[in-house]
């Protein structure tokens, strides 16, 4: 099973004050990060706290994707790798996670207090 086609990005990347990029996709949000960073993600795929990750996604599954992967015919972690892959990244130095939330209504926001940034999307 493989993910879901990516078509090309909705909108310009935005650039962070630390170097990390994030992408909006149609059915992707993706967040790469200038090196390897420490991440905790309850992801099946490299989930866990892990100090090597390159990039982070969040992945709108299609219906028939989410049946596929509960009728036991494929697993999450495979269908993520496949998202992975789509979105041009290395499945061994990403993680990700899934969900029915469409990407298309994502914001991306920061707002800075002195020193302090804090960005949400």
């Amino acid at each position: 099973m493989h993910g879901d086609q990516n078509c090309l990005p909705l909108k310009q990347p935005f650039c962070l004050a630390g170097g990390e990029i994030i992408e909006h996709w149609e059915t992707s949000i993706l967040i790469r990060f200038p090196g390897p960073r420490d991440v905790l993600s309850t992801s099946w795929m490299n989930g866990g706290y892990r100090k090597d990750l390159d990039a982070v996604f969040n992945h709108q599954i299609s219906l028939a994707a989410c049946d596929t992967c509960h009728a036991g015919d494929g697993s999450v972690q495979q269908y993520l790798e496949g998202v992975s892959r789509n979105l041009g990244l290395d499945p061994e130095t990403t993680t990700g996670l899934i969900t029915r939330a469409e990407m298309k209504n994502t914001a991306v926001v920061s707002e800075s207090f002195r020193e302090l940034t804090v960005t949400q999307s």
